[in-house]
């Protein structure tokens, strides 16, 4: 069986293109910027104007705070 493919699967959401891009401006590579992005549409029901709001503000804390977290419990092992 064939399978065609879309338009829309083969063009990614240009919001999440934004964030990358937002992220990428701090240094921040695409594979960390993704699991926490997936985790912020999660906690805020999908609601982006929460996740841009101040230039992708709460994603690049997001992002701080989970390095620092990760960090943090390797100091104690």
């Amino acid at each position: 069986m064939i399978h065609k493919i879309t338009e829309s699967a083969m063009t990614p959401n240009p919001r999440v293109g934004n964030a990358f891009k937002a992220m990428r401006a701090l240094g921040i590579s695409e594979q960390t910027v993704r699991p926490v992005l997936k985790k912020l549409l999660k906690l805020y029901d999908k609601n982006w104007e929460l996740i841009e709001e101040e230039n992708y503000r709460v994603l690049a804390d997001a992002i701080f705070d989970n390095s620092e977290d990760k960090v943090g419990s390797n100091c104690f092992q």
